[in-house]
């Protein structure tokens, strides 16, 4: 009894350290990304900038236009890689397991570097149609991504999470083999640019992404909330899993989609 109480004390303080940690370092890294670039700042000017006193052109330019809106991009794709991560890690009931492991982002790769090599020159500029029109193409690339992974990963009507695992794995390894020939084929410039987008970056960030993100931001926390329960149910034991077999499909299923809708804008 006393084993047990001690340590569910020691739980949510422990969870509590864990989130201040966090904070703090959310707090540095917050700090050094908005005073530190090729324009320093100072404290005092950040906080006169964002509280608008004695607004100053270039000040305004480079946080306002530059740096806040990466940051706030990067916080939402680590809020999204982190959920995911989560329910992917749940429904696959594999500690281990990442939000690439399942070759969505293999998927959403090839569709880009394919868009790339055949239509980069067409649609060359900074409108929203050339912005947008890569990210667009992510997303259908990893919603036929996850198609493929549901439709090789069932047997007999009923979804393996080691099962698919594994067709995760192969389905990333193909994409990943078709998105190497076709980079190969491009021209240097156009490589450069796909090997920067598939290594992910926040370069060229703003607003205008920042807002793509929102929806996604609002709605499928919610739904994955709603749904949380479900993953805690795939934790239990074989017996017990059995007895809520067909609903826990299901909403096994819900729990995936979700989280692949998570990564698609990421």
């Amino acid at each position: 009894m006393a084993d047990h109480s001690s340590h569910s004390t020691r739980s949510p303080r422990r969870l509590w350290v864990i989130y201040a940690a966090g904070g703090v370092f959310l707090l540095a890294a917050f700090y050094i990304s908005l005073t530190n670039g090729a324009f320093d700042m100072s404290v005092a000017d950040i906080a006169k900038t964002l509280l608008r006193i004695d607004p100053n052109p270039d000040y305004d330019l480079v946080v306002f236009d530059f740096r806040l809106p990466r940051i706030v991009l990067g916080l939402l794709v680590g809020y999204a890689l982190g959920i995911a991560g989560a329910v992917v890690q749940g429904v696959t009931r594999n500690g281990l397991a990442d939000p690439g492991i399942l070759g969505i982002h293999a998927g959403a790769g090839l569709a880009v570097v394919l868009f790339m090599f055949l239509f980069q020159d067409q649609l060359a500029g900074t409108g929203f149609t050339a912005v947008m029109a890569r990210p667009m193409f992510g997303v259908a690339g990893g919603i036929v991504a996850v198609a493929c992974i549901y439709y090789f990963a069932r047997e007999q009507g009923k979804l393996d999470p080691q099962r698919l695992i594994l067709v995760g794995i192969a389905t990333a390894s193909g994409f990943g083999a078709l998105t190497l020939y076709l980079s190969l084929k491009m021209n240097p410039k156009d490589y450069e640019a796909a090997a920067v987008w598939l290594a992910g970056s926040i370069y060229g960030a703003n607003w205008a992404f920042v807002a793509s993100m929102l929806p996604w931001v609002v709605v499928l926390p919610v739904l994955i909330w709603l749904r949380s329960s479900v993953l805690d149910v795939m934790q239990l034991g074989r017996t017990a899993r059995k007895a809520l077999a067909r609903r826990l499909r299901r909403k096994r299923k819900c729990c995936s989609y979700a989280a692949s809708a998570w990564l698609l804008p990421v």
